[in-house]
């Protein structure tokens, strides 16, 4: 198994997760890796260093204005992304970026 099919598995199973991304609407949690949402999302690198620099098993970001089903689905579309060996396009990375960055 290759090592985007194994993380895209980690992903649906929810283990070894690093990373819980919390929607503020209604606490609704995804459990993802944060080296999988920074690759897509370079522009959390800053807003995660801490926790990269940390020995921490896991830190939590929360959107207070993004509903959980958005983040879900925003979440599952990088890691099938990573399945499909393409990366996402450059408006939907942009768009991502936007929507996720503009939280903080």
């Amino acid at each position: 198994m290759e090592i985007f099919q194994l993380m895209h598995q980690f992903y649906v199973e929810e283990k070894f997760s690093d990373l819980k991304i919390v929607s503020g609407l209604d606490k609704e949690q995804v459990l993802c890796h944060s080296l999988v949402i920074i690759s897509a999302v370079p522009g959390l690198k800053d807003v995660l260093k801490d926790h990269l620099d940390s020995l921490e098993e896991s830190t939590t970001l929360v959107f207070p204005e993004i509903p959980s089903l958005l983040l879900k689905e925003v979440v599952s579309d990088i890691y099938d992304s990573l399945v499909q060996v393409r990366l996402l396009k450059t408006s939907n990375r942009n768009f991502l970026g936007t929507l996720l960055l503009s939280s903080f």
